[in-house]
């Protein structure tokens, strides 16, 4: 038995970057060998590869940038669908303020809701019903500016959009799901 430091088959590596060059030798307790010593260097270099593939000439600020966008992209969609759903929440508000059919609002707008929660995911149906809902209330129905509704029937509809909404939502709309990593 050869002792690791005088090992014939333990020999260093130089690794060849586009930029830089190398060397790299294990800790004697792991010389053990030109096959591990091999398989040691190749996956180095594959991984190098990777990372200056994918990263260009600043991996570090890249790789923060592609991780920081990957944990984000998942909210991107939802966050749309939110904002659209909002858009359109208010839309209803200022057009149709004087209308005598205002009261039905929050029930129609349970159509809104659910295909926003179907095509965005359920976090954006469930933000878009408690928005939606502030909206109408400060807005639409009376007390303008405040969050009571005195109308009962308006109250009542408000109330049923928000549950429906809230359950639509869970039930049809799907988790926030970030797209694999190319």
């Amino acid at each position: 038995m050869l002792d690791h430091g005088q090992c014939s088959e333990s020999v260093p590596f130089d690794f060849e970057d586009e930029d830089e060059v190398g060397t790299w030798q294990p800790p004697l307790q792991e010389r053990h060998g030109l096959e591990w010593n091999l398989h040691h260097c190749n996956e180095n270099n594959r991984r190098r590869r990777a990372i200056k593939a994918a990263y260009g000439r600043f991996p570090g600020v890249r790789a923060g940038i592609a991780l920081l966008s990957y944990s984000m992209r998942k909210w991107v969609s939802p966050a749309f669908g939110t904002a659209m759903c909002t858009a359109t929440a208010g839309f209803v508000t200022l057009m149709f303020r004087g209308n005598s059919f205002k009261t039905f609002f929050p029930i129609l707008f349970l159509a809104v809701i659910v295909s926003v929660a179907i095509r965005f995911g359920n976090v954006a149906g469930l933000l878009s019903t408690v928005i939606a809902a502030t909206i109408f209330a400060a807005f639409l129905f009376e007390p303008t500016l405040s969050l009571g509704v005195k109308d009962s029937a308006q109250r009542s509809n408000l109330i049923w959009m928000i549950v429906g909404g809230l359950a639509m939502s869970e039930l049809l709309g799907s988790p926030p799901q970030a797209r694999p990593h190319a």
